[in-house]
């Protein structure tokens, strides 16, 4: 790939099925290419990726070869405190007629970050899976049932993407139109799902 496919003329995704590393993916449409790449200023090991870095960055990224011989840095670790308040039961008001609430135990989020160039990678792939997961769920006719970890559109009245109060609103609309079969509802809530898998 030359200098100015990489910088600007990148049109399609070009899969190659490779008899013993499985698929060998290498570019995606340049459409999507923002999608992907971007550069963050956050501290890390090594200075951040700027757009003079674009060329290279995506003729390496890009390149299956050099990822199955990458060196990952190792991600820092932050957690962030969020405290947490809840309306006192039975809901008493304060002198300006707001509900008193209560401090309840702080909310530890743990954050991690990748270095740039690993953090570019990890997002170049994920366009790939991502891509790939629409085309499957589409194929499957799960398009409309599967909801994490997408980035679901609006109705065509609305731009934006939909958000989790969108998707009880749809559920529940579900439930009430559907009201001669015999429908459940289950809630669960996972603390730290992807540390304890």
């Amino acid at each position: 790939m030359t200098n100015a496919q990489a910088g600007s003329n990148i049109r399609h995704v070009s899969i190659n099925r490779h008899a013993t590393t499985g698929f060998n993916l290498f570019y995606i449409s340049s459409e999507n290419m923002h999608d992907w790449l971007k550069f963050k200023k956050y501290s890390h090991i090594g200075e951040p990726l700027t757009e003079k870095d674009l060329a290279w960055v995506v003729r390496y990224v890009t390149d299956p070869q050099n990822i199955s011989t990458h060196k990952f840095v190792p991600l820092l670790h932050k957690v962030i405190t969020q405290r947490k308040y809840r309306p006192e039961s039975p809901a008493s008001k304060n002198g300006s007629g707001k509900r008193n609430r209560t401090v309840k135990d702080p909310k530890k989020r743990h954050i991690f970050y990748a270095s740039h160039l690993d953090s570019i990678i990890y997002s170049y792939y994920n366009s790939i899976l991502a891509t790939a997961y629409e085309k499957y769920l589409s194929d499957k006719g799960y398009k409309n049932v599967a909801v994490a970890y997408r980035k679901i559109p609006k109705d065509d009245t609305c731009s934006g993407n939909k958000c989790n109060i969108e998707f009880a609103y749809d559920a529940f609309r579900f439930i009430l139109d559907n009201k001669s079969r015999e429908l459940s509802v289950i809630v669960a809530d996972v603390t730290s799902p992807f540390l304890t898998i």
